[in-house]
């Protein structure tokens, strides 16, 4: 697209409106695109605007960061010593539920004991038993072992 100049606008404009009015148009496009365009201070002012911004926003995020980090190393701390405290229950709710399995297996070999004492005397009673009822067992016995022939 070509450039035009201003004057090749007047000078086209001048025949259909005038010399006033067209000197009016191009004044009033003159000043209503400068007033609407951004200077280069204008986009400097703004770039640093929002240099200075970003930078606010970095240290409002840094900020926020080190809270949350401090709060969570504060939460984790906790965690850390409820789980300490859990541990600690657990190793003694398992040292008594140790002696407590201890005390019942030496209860019941007690009791095994007992009951082995038990079984042997009534077998021994019988055997004693048997061996007065009955002479011909103790023959039979005398001969198997030998004693007698």
């Amino acid at each position: 697209m070509a450039k035009v100049e201003t004057i090749e606008i007047y000078n086209a404009l001048k025949d259909r409106l005038g010399e006033e009015q067209t000197r009016l148009l191009l004044r009033y496009i003159e000043e209503t695109s400068r007033a609407n365009v951004a200077t280069k201070e204008d986009l400097l002012t703004t770039e640093t605007g929002l240099l200075a911004e970003i930078t606010k926003i970095r240290e409002d995020l840094r900020e926020e960061i080190a809270k949350l980090r401090e709060h969570l190393l504060g939460e984790i701390a906790k965690v850390r010593e409820d789980m300490a405290r859990l541990e600690t229950a657990l190793r003694q709710e398992l040292a008594q539920v140790e002696i407590r399995l201890r005390d019942d297996i030496h209860r019941f070999r007690d009791e095994l004991k007992s009951e082995d004492f038990k079984i042997k005397t009534i077998l021994y009673v019988l055997i004693v038993l048997l061996l007065i009822t009955n002479p011909k067992l103790v023959e039979l016995l005398g001969r198997v072992l030998g004693i007698i022939k």
